[in-house]
């Protein structure tokens, strides 16, 4: 898939702004954010350390009502970085999710 490839080889470089632009412009503008795709990001950008940002995704791609993530290494990751990034009181939430 094109929009995978361009999200996450502009995390893999770091540019995880580009990311969000590209993410958002799908939500907004175009066929919308895969939970696969969403998957991908999220679990790229723990792995690259980059916890903030990645909350940033998910609270730019959560803005879909029909997005419907099942899978619970999100979930996982999300708790990860919300720990990390010291986003404590949104941890109770991916707990709630990871627990479901």
């Amino acid at each position: 898939n094109l929009f995978m490839a361009l999200v996450t080889s502009a995390i893999r470089v770091g540019q995880t702004d580009e990311a969000l632009r590209l993410l958002q412009d799908l939500r907004e503008k175009g066929p919308g954010v895969t939970p696969m795709l969403l998957a991908s990001a999220t679990k790229l950008c723990t792995a690259k350390q980059h916890f903030r940002e990645c909350l940033a995704i998910y609270d730019n791609v959560s803005m879909d009502p029909d997005l419907d993530v099942g899978d619970k290494s999100v979930w996982s990751c999300l708790l990860f970085c919300a720990v990390e990034a010291g986003s404590h009181p949104r941890c109770r939430f991916f707990f709630e999710r990871l627990k479901a």
